[in-house]
This record gives structure tokens, sequence and C-alpha cells, in this order.
């Protein structure tokens, strides 16, 4: 028997278990999950079907198309809840930098004081945006 018969056997077999755990799998620019795949879309996320019939969503984070992925292919659908964690991190992230810039800029201290309340405030719902995403892709 040839070598490259073994190797497509063995992955046809790995292919066929990984569907069934719901395994993360990198191929070139993609990560299949069961049967979806995420893949990186202009500036976004995006997932769709493992046929490329039918596409899911466009997340601002791979944390939140893995998210997605994931639970899909275990049988729940969770993308309303994920899109809203996502655009929530989205914007928080972005605001965290602003503040965190104009901390670093201005020199008047209210303003500091107003930057560096409101940064807390955004880096707190960011961590906890991240942190429920982390149980949807590696706990449930």
């Amino acid at each position: 028997m040839k070598k490259p018969n073994l190797y497509k056997d063995l992955e046809k077999m790995l292919d066929a278990v990984m569907q069934e755990v719901a395994i993360p799998r990198v191929n070139d620019n993609e990560i299949t999950v069961g049967n979806y795949v995420v893949y990186k879309n202009q500036d976004r996320f995006s997932v769709r079907t493992k046929d490329r019939k039918k596409n899911l969503g466009t997340y601002y984070f791979k944390l939140s198309a893995l998210a997605v992925a994931r639970q899909l292919s275990l049988g729940r659908n969770v993308r309303n809840r994920v899109k809203d964690l996502d655009y929530n991190l989205n914007k928080h992230y972005n605001d965290s930098l602003f503040f965190k810039a104009n901390l670093e800029s201005h020199s008047s201290k209210e303003t500091r004081n107003t930057c560096e309340f409101r940064y807390e405030i955004s880096k707190k719902i960011v961590e906890d945006s991240i942190s429920k995403l982390d149980r949807y892709v590696f706990h449930w």
C-alpha cells in the first residue's frame, strides 16, 4: 500500500471523529468545528456550514465566531446571545482604547479622573464578556 493512501485514509477517519466530538481543526486560514467553518472575512470573522451553503453570522472577534461554531456543532443555537456579547465586547474594547489614550494625553485632573473611571468600567465589561465567551467555547 502506498503512503499517500494511508495518509488520506487516516485523514478521513480523523475528520469523521472530529465532526462527532466538535474539536476545532485548523485548515489553512479556516477553523473547522464539526460541520461548521470559521474564517476571516475582511476585518471580521464569519461562520458558515461546511458545505458552504449557508452563512450563519459575522462577528468582530474570532472568539465569538468559535463560540457560535462550537455550540452549533453541539446542537445548541446561541447565535443571538453571542452576537450581543460580541457587540458589547467590541464597543467596550474600543471605549477602553479611547479612554486609555485620553489618560495619557490629557493633563487636566478632572478629565484624567473621568477617563480613568470610564476606562476601568469598560475594561471590566471586556473581561466579563471574554470570560462568558470562553465558557461557550471551552466548558459547555
